[in-house]
């Protein structure tokens, strides 16, 4: 009844815990049930091995722990052989001459420098003549625009004040009237299938 009980209580805390896990039936004990009571303390039989068997394993064994030995050996041999080797590549110089060597790198840097510098002005000087350039070109553009306008807005000007002239004014408002009922104009017509253009006859 307990052991009932607790796979229950077991089952019941899994499925709250672990949702969506499928569980399935144990032929035997399940895992997470403890060791029974009548078994808590009992020590297994250990299991007897054939002195074959045993003397197999201690000859296994041991070619195990000679093989690892050389491997080991022969690693430490050849750590030794490059400590010594990068030791011996290493030249001892004296003070003087490692100022001499230093003085001789910092005057072939500062030739370095100079070159550089003799090369970046060069290319500042070709990049500021070139935007020289280009400025050069957008003034003498804009100018030519601005011209153009100019040119465009006298000409508006001119054609304008050339209309004017035909305007009505007050001035010339009779004469217009006269000119116009002298001369009437009648703009009904029509267009054949030919093109020819027909206009009405003067009622008169």
């Amino acid at each position: 009844m307990l052991r009932y009980l607790i796979i229950n209580k077991t089952i019941q805390n899994l499925e709250n815990n672990l949702l969506g896990v499928q569980f399935l039936r144990w032929r035997r004990k399940p895992r997470w049930l403890p060791v029974a009571k009548s078994k808590e303390f009992r020590i297994p039989e250990r299991p007897k091995q054939s002195e074959e068997e045993k003397l197999e394993l201690m000859r296994l064994h041991n070619q195990y722990r000679t093989q690892m030995r050389s491997v080991r050996s022969y690693l430490i041999k050849e750590w030794e052989a490059n400590k010594q080797k990068t030791t011996s590549d290493h030249v001892y110089i004296t003070p003087e001459e490692a100022e001499k060597e230093f003085q001789m790198r910092m005057q072939l840097n500062n030739e370095w420098n100079k070159t550089i510098s003799i090369e970046r002005e060069e290319k500042l000087r070709i990049e500021l003549k070139a935007k020289e350039e280009l400025i050069k070109n957008k003034l003498e553009n804009a100018e030519y625009y601005i011209e153009r306008k100019r040119e465009q807005a006298r000409e508006e000007v001119l054609e304008q004040i050339e209309l004017a002239k035909t305007f009505i004014t007050r001035e010339n408002l009779e004469a217009k009237i006269e000119e116009i009922l002298a001369n009437p104009v009648n703009h009904n017509f029509c267009v054949d299938l030919e093109k020819n253009i027909h206009r009405e006859m003067d009622k008169n």
